[in-house]
């Protein structure tokens, strides 16, 4: 699953060249300097104890980042990212099993993360999220008692990423008082679309029956 993340990651963050970005999974927050967004997707279970599988509309990740060294002409930006998990509903064994994200969710949130840092160190308009999922019917409500993100109080908050696809202006860096400008080409927009975006070919996953 991590390779979905860092293959999606890698075509996406290509665009913010020469400057380098890092993607790092992490379990937890880092320091409050770094800048926060959520976003949401669907996403699929399986109990790794009673093999019980559902899909959710409410798959939660957590991104932070942050840019460092923007005084040089060539800085290095780190995206940080939590994947939120769900307890299984047949056995309740207290367990939060991992999420399995379709390869078109991963990159529908990379997107929207990577106009949002557009946005905010490199000069990018605000306009609206792309919120569209996967197509799906659930067959239950969302059980907030079994949510990991519900738990952190991290799932039904309004999305902190309601500002998120952008379009390219002037591009240049404003951090700290400190503004530098890009010789190279700009990063442009990068917009998810349905079915399968970024023109590179990704798995499709067959859905499971049930849903949580």
């Amino acid at each position: 699953m991590t390779e979905i993340w860092e293959k999606e990651f890698r075509v996406i963050f290509a665009h913010f060249l020469p400057h380098c970005w890092f993607l790092v999974k992490t379990f937890q927050s880092p320091s409050p300097r770094w800048k926060k967004f959520k976003d949401s997707a669907k996403v699929r279970f399986c109990c790794q104890t009673c093999g019980h599988a559902w899909t959710s509309m409410k798959g939660r990740v957590m991104f932070w980042f942050n840019l460092n060294n923007v005084e040089n002409n060539y800085p290095e930006g780190f995206l940080q990212y939590k994947l939120y998990g769900q307890q299984c509903n047949q056995c309740k064994n207290g367990v939060f099993e991992d999420a399995m994200w379709y390869p078109e969710e991963v990159n529908k949130v990379l997107c929207n993360v990577y106009n949002k840092i557009g946005q905010t160190y490199y000069g990018f308009l605000i306009s609206p999220i792309r919120q569209e999922r996967r197509a799906g019917k659930p067959r239950t409500q969302h059980n907030s008692a079994l949510c990991q993100a519900c738990m952190d109080g991290e799932c039904y908050r309004k999305t902190s990423s309601d500002d998120v696809r952008a379009v390219i202006q002037q591009p240049s860096i404003t951090h700290a008082q400190s503004t530098v400008s890009v010789t190279t080409r700009p990063p442009r927009m990068v917009v998810p679309m349905q079915g399968r975006p970024m023109q590179h070919k990704s798995t499709s996953v067959d859905p499971f029956l049930h849903s949580l």
